[in-house]
């Protein structure tokens, strides 16, 4: 069954393989009239195309050399809490504390449903209007997914929801739209909060407080995002090297590379440091090797595991103190690259704590500096812990595959195959921690 899904997932990726240009679109082509209306002035020659693997992103037709200016948006164009404070329904913004990406997302909600009417309204119509990201998905679907991500993904969306409700309770029957007089509680639903939250979650470029702080609205976090329209379009890589900053003398959004592009390449850019388990929650999508992820193990698999190999069946009291205190039970994972610091740590107590006095342990912990025979008795155990974490993953895919092929059918989503992607790539990370847990 394993095998079909992966057919699957080729067939889709060939369907794909071709580099399709799409600057004749016609969204994007109104969306860089109106931003050159507005004193944008294109850096660069860069094309939006689609990408086999990656979707939407944009390629530059020119070779680009590092320290090159990607994208500048004017600071009249960004999408910000001093925008929302200034709209037509800026009133609303003002009567509670609220969070800025509150904010935002009612403002982009009610810029939305103002159409035409809009400033935005070439911005907006660029914008996706399907979220990928596994909140949007059924409530069968989400129960099919592993705890790991079904739990997530029901605590953010309950967030989520409670920040929607009170943001509601400041709105009253009175409020409507100027342009067709709805009232604003009918405009302001939970699918439109959830479509503009994760629109800002997303899409959202930081700006540093300091620079805007030009509203008069009380948040009770830092001002600190900004809806920037055409960077949205570049896709992200662990490589890419960039520096964003507000330019002192215009006031614009500005992108500068920091490593050279060649001709016809997709340009990227980095949206930080993330798994793909954050990836597919917050953005919906994954990266093929991301160099990011890991596969969190506990101290039970690790003590369990030492058990088995050994016969043990007991942690003292002083040990396990000895870890407490020494912060040995967090940040215990495995990775493409082997062990994290503390899973060879703990490994290395549990091992030895019976046979080498608390000084000397905590010398070797501290310094790593542990013999061939140790080194081979830590990634001994090691091995065991990813054959332990790779049975665990094989049966959570297999449950998916299962819950697809009888429960979901014909309905099965994108997201829902991508957390099947998800989860194969977990096996691949297993099986590049294994080969770096070999001596």
């Amino acid at each position: 069954m394993m095998g079909r899904t992966w057919r699957w997932r080729r067939r889709r990726k060939c369907a794909t393989d071709q580099v399709i240009s799409l600057g004749q679109d016609k969204k994007f082509q109104q969306l860089l009239q109106w931003m050159k209306l507005n004193g944008w002035r294109q850096v660069g020659r860069l094309v939006p195309t689609d990408f086999p693997g990656t979707g939407r992103g944009l390629q530059t037709l020119q070779h680009i050399p590092s320290g090159d200016m990607l994208a500048s948006v004017p600071g009249k164009l960004l999408m910000t809490v001093e925008t929302a404070s200034k709209s037509l329904f800026g009133d609303v913004f003002r009567r509670k504390k609220m969070l800025t990406q509150q904010v935002l997302a009612a403002h982009l909600v009610f810029e939305k449903h103002l159409g035409d009417q809009s400033f935005w309204v070439n911005y907006i119509g660029s914008l996706p209007e399907e979220i990928k990201t596994p909140v949007f998905s059924s409530s069968a679907e989400i129960e099919a997914l592993p705890d790991q991500i079904s739990s997530k993904v029901n605590t953010f969306r309950s967030n989520v929801l409670e920040l929607f409700r009170a943001l509601v309770e400041s709105i009253t029957s009175v409020d409507k739209c100027p342009h067709c007089d709805l009232g604003l509680s009918e405009i302001l639903t939970v699918d439109c909060f959830l479509w503009a939250w994760f629109i800002i979650n997303s899409r959202a470029v930081y700006i540093s407080p300091e620079r805007n702080s030009d509203h008069n609205v009380a948040l009770t976090d830092q001002n600190c995002l900004a809806l920037a329209p055409y960077l949205d379009i570049f896709n992200h890589s662990n490589d890419a090297k960039v520096q964003a900053f507000i330019d002192e003398h215009n006031g614009s959004y500005q992108i500068r590379t920091l490593a050279p592009y060649k001709k016809f390449s997709q340009v990227f850019i980095h949206y930080g440091d993330h798994s793909n388990l954050k990836l597919y929650l917050e953005y919906g999508f994954i990266m093929s090797r991301n160099i990011h992820d890991v596969l969190p193990i506990t101290f039970d698999d690790v003590y369990s595991t030492i058990v088995s190999a050994q016969q043990r069946n007991n942690v003292s009291k002083v040990t396990y103190c000895f870890l407490k205190s020494h912060d040995l039970l967090k940040n215990i994972y495995l990775s493409a690259d082997g062990m994290s610091w503390s899973a060879k740590a703990l490994v290395y107590v549990l091992l030895y704590s019976d046979k080498i006095d608390p000084k000397t342990i905590q010398l070797k912990v501290y310094s790593s500096n542990f013999t061939d025979s140790e080194i081979a008795e830590i990634f001994n155990i090691g091995q065991m812990l990813v054959q332990l974490k790779r049975t665990q993953v094989k049966s959570l895919l297999q449950n998916m595959i299962q819950a697809k092929d009888e429960k979901l059918s014909s309905n099965v989503t994108e997201s829902f195959i991508l957390a099947m992607e998800l989860y194969m790539e977990y096996l691949n990370v297993l099986s590049n921690c294994e080969n770096s847990l070999t001596l």
